[in-house]
């Protein structure tokens, strides 16, 4: 027996900041306090003493007299005292107004808003037990009366059931699996220490026979073992976890109609069969109105999903919650179109159940014929009180309104089959509902957020009246702002000029460098290697920008007409190879970024020249599959390294040699001319290459398109497309090309729509021929029995409903009578 003492007033008395809950333990049958060593006894002496002197009992024959007010073997016993008072002087729970219930007193003051101050949950103590566990099995008793308690499932109207799975609950997992990591890893280091004290002490006896000795070494041999096992146990419990992050998470949606009373729905979610949030609205009914109005959902969250706080009144990570009962909101609208209310009416819906105020509030009505019909649409389940099992009662008349004894138990179940504590629980008949995703339009998109806009600026308005409608401002800003216009479009004028200038200053600052140019290739008397420029059908594919780019490109080499390997020469980072015995070895410009084949251990294996000596004669080379520290310094005419040809990505030169960068920056301080030269002939030599990539890539996807929309009945086929050049694509006769793909969607789209017109006709025959079928199966029910209230005209899913509750009570029968039949 153990008692636990929870007291804010032992706190605020004591000055305690922390939590010190006294928890003292007796034998169950000799009721002495367990302890063991001298320190146990004084630690229970102080907790007894703190309980008698804080507590209500102020003896112990009092205290332990309460442990015999628990029935049974085991049991929970709950005393609440010292109650907190209002400002009004009453206590903060009633117990009071019903001697068997605990109130919350003021329900409907500051911490709850209108509707939920109505429901009785919020307000009772007994009724929040009754639904406090999503399948309650034990017995709850408040002020000596036990509590009725109910399953959800059971008393909900067409019940049926959604599964969803998502990958995006992961931060519990995330958490556990990272738990589960260090365990193993604190396993693993802990098998490991024992396992080297194990070879230490087989090392330190060595081929002795000493018992004892012998003994100790099997010892920690056998830790060593256990601890090793528990680490591979652990190990593959944290892989199992790591493993589980990517596995979608599913749950059970479970939605119901509330025929006993509509204005008490919403969602109820339960974390581990225990409930956290009740009466939720998601969807369409947070947005107010008649859609999804009596609906009631609940869920069931495992632990590994959603974390609850520490009240057990939320969940601690809000991001996955709220992305939770967005999910709840999209499959509640799908149960909605499932039942089909909205085509039936949700008004007549309603009426039918005797819900004929026009106030949605009002309870439905007292009629006789409305309450029997919603008693026989959801039928009466209670709970044995020996065995804890569910049973769900056949319908019965004099059931309707009638108060069932709280020791009911199954031998008072009028059901043969199920009126013995021994019987199987019978299983709720729940279809299974599929969520089908809806994919908007834009149209409705742009809708919904004109809607979402309209609303906003709307409670706007409502907040600030001065406001101009439909703005989000008031007269003063909207001025303010016309003036702050005015202003703006001053300074983009100005700055528009001043872009302009600086336009200005660089044309002038390239014909300066073009001519500095022009002079130094006159006095070097060579001619730079014109590059080949694109042709005038190419051009015909670049854009504007590209076409005015090319232009000045081609102006600039017109005006250098000069052989480049001069202007290698006044270039510092270039090097002309030439052989001691006068024959060309190696026929080619050396400059940083050429590709060079270095001989290692008789392969040849890749590398980029990434640094050239200041003689010119010796070069550093940067293997390709190698890091920098393995970069190694070669002679030009070694028979080892091969020069193939210059590399054109100078981004990665420039990033693997930082020495050479900062040397040549020196160099075009002191070299003004020689820099120039560098900078103009990239940009002779880069640009026609971009230009022709980009006339391909356009050309791509040009027969890109063209493949993908190919009508069925064109002259090409996709392989003659795909092998289309350039100037074949410019004169392709594209309007001809999509009036053929036009004219076959719409041959395409009339065929579907004459097959839809086919089935719409097929299927009101059908429905014809399944109300006429009704028809006749009420009649035929009302002369059978003439106590049902059915009209014989009607064509409803009623009709279905009592012939399956006749079906169902005449197997009942069947089976009664085989049971009472002597056996042979």
């Amino acid at each position: 027996m153990t008692c636990v003492f929870l007291s804010r007033t032992f706190h605020e008395e004591e000055k305690i900041d922390e939590v010190i809950v006294p928890m003292p333990t007796f034998d169950s049958q000799t009721k002495k306090p367990l302890v063991k060593t001298a320190k146990d006894k004084d630690k229970h002496q102080l907790e007894m003493q703190l309980i008698l002197k804080y507590s209500p009992f102020k003896t112990e024959a009092q205290f332990m007299k309460e442990f015999d007010n628990i029935e049974g073997d085991s049991g929970t016993l709950v005393v609440i005292y010292n109650l907190k008072l209002l400002d009004s002087g009453e206590p903060e729970l009633d117990i009071k107004s019903d001697r068997y219930d605990i109130i919350l007193s003021n329900p409907e003051g500051s911490d709850f808003d209108t509707d939920e101050g109505l429901v009785p949950e919020r307000k009772s103590f007994r009724a929040y037990a009754s639904i406090l566990y999503v399948d309650p099995r034990m017995r709850v008793y408040i002020q000596g009366k036990k509590v009725r308690t109910k399953r959800l499932a059971n008393g909900l109207y067409k019940p049926r059931m959604y599964k969803y799975s998502s990958v995006r609950f992961k931060t519990r997992s995330e958490v556990e699996a990272k738990k589960s990591q260090e365990d193993a890893k604190s396993a693993e280091n802990r098998a490991k220490e024992a396992e080297s004290k194990a070879r230490n002490v087989e090392l330190k006896i060595g081929s002795s026979v000493d018992k004892e000795q012998r003994v100790e070494l099997r010892r920690v041999q056998t830790s060593a073992a256990e601890l090793r096992r528990d680490a591979q146990i652990r190990k593959q419990i944290a892989e199992r976890k790591v493993k589980s992050l990517r596995e979608p998470k599913t749950l059970t949606f479970v939605f119901g109609i509330n025929i006993d009373n509509r204005n008490q729905d919403g969602m109820f979610i339960y974390n581990c069969s225990r409930l956290i949030k009740m009466y939720q609205k998601v969807g369409a009914q947070a947005d107010g109105g008649v859609f999804c109005s009596g609906v009631v959902g609940f869920v069931d969250v495992p632990y590994l999903v959603l974390e609850p706080t520490h009240n057990k009144q939320d969940f601690a990570d809000a991001k996955e919650y709220r992305h939770l009962l967005q999910a709840m909101g999209e499959h509640m609208l799908q149960y909605w179109k499932d039942i089909n209310i909205a085509q039936q009416g949700v008004t007549k819906f309603w009426e039918d159940f005797g819900y004929i105020n026009p106030n949605w509030r009002d309870p439905p009505s007292h009629d006789q014929k409305f309450v029997r019909k919603r008693a026989m649409q959801v039928p009466i389940t209670l709970q044995c009180d020996l065995c804890l099992k569910w049973r769900i009662l056949p319908f019965s008349s004099n059931n309707i309104g009638k108060v069932f004894s709280d020791d009911w138990v199954c031998s008072m179940n009028p059901d043969p089959a199920h009126n013995r504590c021994s019987a199987q629980e019978e299983k709720l008949n729940m279809p299974e509902g599929v969520y089908t995703k809806v994919v908007k339009s834009k149209e409705e998109k742009e809708k919904e957020l004109e809607r979402e806009i309209r609303k906003k600026q709307e409670q706007l308005e409502k907040l600030n009246p001065s406001r101009q409608p439909g703005s989000g401002k008031s007269r003063m800003e909207v001025e303010s702002d016309d003036e702050e216009d005015s202003i703006v479009n001053d300074e983009d004028d100005r700055t528009s000029q001043k872009k302009s200038q600086v336009k200005k200053t660089d044309r002038e600052g390239v014909k300066s460098r073009l001519f500095s140019l022009q002079n130094t290739w006159s006095s070097t008397g060579s001619k730079p290697k014109k590059r080949p420029a694109p042709s005038d059908d190419e051009d015909e594919y670049l854009p504007r920008s590209e076409k005015t780019r090319q232009t000045k490109i081609k102006r600039r080499t017109r005006s250098s007409s000069e052989d480049e390997d001069g202007l290698a020469d006044e270039d510092d980072n270039t090097y002309a190879a030439e052989p001691d015995d006068g024959h060309p070895k190696v026929n080619t410009v050396v400059r940083i970024g050429n590709k060079a084949d270095v001989k290692i251990q008789n392969k040849w294996m890749d590398g980029v020249i990434v640094e050239l000596s200041k003689s010119k004669n010796r070069c550093r080379v940067h293997l390709s599959k190698l890091s920098e520290k393995h970069d190694k310094w070669y002679s030009i005419e070694d028979p080892n390294l091969r020069i193939v040809k210059p590399s054109t990505d100078k981004s990665q030169v420039q990033k693997m040699s930082t020495s050479k960068k900062s040397e040549r920056v020196v160099t075009a301080t002191t070299a003004q001319s020689t820099s120039v030269v560098g900078v103009s002939q990239d940009v002779v030599t880069e640009t026609p290459t971009s230009s022709s990539e980009v006339v391909d890539d356009i050309a791509n996807g040009y027969r890109t398109c063209l493949r993908y929309f190919l009508p069925p009945q064109w002259v090409m086929d996709k392989e003659t497309v795909s092998g289309l050049t350039p100037q074949q694509l410019a004169t392709f006769p594209l309007d001809d090309f999509f009036d053929h793909y036009e004219r076959g969607l719409k041959k395409l789209v009339s065929s579907f729509q004459l097959e839809a017109q086919n089935k719409m006709v097929e299927s009101e025959q059908w429905r014809e021929k399944l109300c006429s079928l009704r028809r006749m199966i009420a009649k035929l029910l009302k002369s059978i029995n003439e106590d049902f209230e059915i009209d014989q005209d009607t064509d409803t899913e009623q009709v279905d409903e009592l012939l399956a509750l006749c079906v169902k009570q005449a197997l009942q029968q069947n089976q009664a009578e085989e049971s009472t039949l002597p056996s042979s």
